[in-house]
């Protein structure tokens, strides 16, 4: 369990407990002076009351900010010399709402307790140069708690545009994944689905297929939602086995071949020694890439992947041959869904992403760093297949 910083303990706290803590606080205090010093049961009620006022801020702060004025209004009422502690409910009240980011009515409010507090100190000053140092201190006081105030309300916000961000990203995050496993599994269900229509026959293959597809996809459903249930992220990536570059791109060839595409694989440099973070990538990637092949291209026809590690970084290309007239390959929202997600991973690792269709070939070409310097991987080698 991760422990949390004081700062963050103060940001989690709900803000409604300043106030009333600090109005319980010196409502004790100012109960003790007013005992001590003999006062009247009317100072002591008076005030009660103006210790209440920061209590009621908690739940209402603008409420309780007006009868602080009440009180501060009625303290005009007593005599010469006599003080009351909740005078410093104005610290309290005007710190409360700058936590709130309440800026109108804390200006309102803290212009309105100024002058009051200003008029009972030169009612209560013999010579009102004698008034000044009060004057001055509640004036030091409150300018701290408006910084304070405006410090914990910027605090707070920022907070709660990193934990806005945090949701999106979750979001974005599991709306990639749904995309590159269960859509891509269903809409190859769907594909073959259509040919066996077509055929107005489904054979055993097809069958074997749909079930063993509806079976992956549940699987793979129910992977991402244990990872969604997983609390610690390191436990989420823990749980993941990423596979070597290697073993993507065999799998990649091994699916467009099973698809009847005539494959050629090129392959320059170490494939193993790209990191895991850049093949966990490259491998989302491939499987977008091979899914709009077989959704969009020719059966039959030849199709080439070529990938390649330099000393900084690593690059992968599929080209198929595509229909003279094919509009749905710029206009299938599915596509276009799949292409943004796979421009979106890929800039995530700063690297690059073009699809674009090239005379009768579509072009899928991706460039990333490889985030590691050249001397931790062995040499590279060169090794091509050819169906």
């Amino acid at each position: 369990m991760r422990r949390r910083s004081l700062r963050q303990m103060l940001l989690d706290a709900p803000v409604g407990v300043v106030e009333p803590m600090l109005g319980g606080l010196l409502l004790v205090c100012a109960t003790l002076v007013h005992v001590l010093a003999r006062n009247g049961w009317a100072v002591l009620g008076l005030d009660a009351f103006g210790c209440c006022t920061m209590i009621v801020a908690g739940r209402w702060p603008r409420l309780g900010g007006f009868a602080l004025l009440i009180f501060l209004a009625a303290n005009l009422l007593l005599p010469p010399g006599v003080a009351t502690l909740g005078q410093f409910g104005i610290l309290v009240s005007v710190l409360g709402l700058g936590m709130r980011g309440y800026v109108f009515w804390r200006r309102g409010l803290t212009a309105a307790y100024l002058s009051l507090m200003v008029v009972d100190l030169l009612r209560q000053s013999p010579n009102p140069l004698a008034a000044l140092d009060p004057m001055l201190g509640f004036g030091l006081g409150i300018a701290a708690v408006w910084l304070i105030g405006d410090a914990f309300s910027r605090a707070r916000r920022q907070q709660q545009t990193v934990a806005q961000a945090a949701v999106l990203s979750d979001r974005l995050a599991t709306a990639r994944d749904l995309h590159d496993t269960v859509a891509h599994t269903l809409s190859l269900i769907s594909l073959r689905a259509q040919r066996a229509e077509l055929r107005e026959e489904a054979t055993p293959e097809d069958l074997r297929f749909f079930a063993e597809a509806s079976a992956q996809s549940v699987q793979e459903l129910r992977a991402i939602m244990s990872l969604l249930r997983s609390e610690a992220d390191d436990e989420r990536e823990s749980s993941r086995r990423v596979p070597l570059l290697s073993e993507t791109m065999e799998a990649a060839v091994a699916r467009l071949r099973s698809a009847e595409f005539l494959v050629s694989l090129t392959v320059d440099g170490d494939l193993d020694t790209v990191p895991a973070s850049r093949v966990a990538t490259l491998d989302k990637v491939a499987r977008e890439a091979i899914n709009n092949v077989i959704k969009h291209g020719i059966r039959g026809s030849n199709c080439r992947v070529l990938v390649g590690v330099a000393d900084r970084e690593v690059t992968l290309a599929v080209i198929n041959r595509v229909p003279l007239e094919q509009p749905e390959v710029v206009t299938d929202p599915h596509l276009a869904l799949g292409v943004t997600g796979m421009r979106e991973r890929v800039a995530a690792l700063g690297g690059t992403l073009s699809s674009e269709r090239v005379g009768n070939n579509w072009v899928m070409q991706v460039s990333m760093p490889l985030g590691v310097s050249g001397h931790q991987r062995r040499p590279a080698g060169t090794r091509k297949a050819r169906s």
